[in-house]
């Protein structure tokens, strides 16, 4: 496992899992969330996410993958100015 990897298990299991609501009808900010990198596994989760960035060239790729991974009807992509 690369260091990246482990970074990132540690941040989903420490940082964002335990602050999920209960609620899985709750709407998630992930503002400044790029590529969607963790609006992916939050949507998959069935949670509705509001997914923001400047880059326009990211949300692009957000909205791919998020298609790709059948998740894109519960997310809204707003590109933040």
């Amino acid at each position: 496992m690369k260091w990246i990897e482990i970074y990132d298990h540690i941040t989903w299991d420490k940082t964002i899992k335990p602050y999920l609501s209960d609620d899985r009808d709750a709407l998630i900010l992930d503002a400044g969330g790029g590529t969607g990198k963790w609006t992916i596994p939050i949507t998959g989760l069935g949670y509705r996410v509001t997914l923001t960035d400047i880059s326009e060239g990211m949300l692009k790729v957000a909205k791919q993958k998020l298609a790709k991974a059948n998740l894109l009807a519960n997310v809204r992509i707003a590109q933040a100015r």
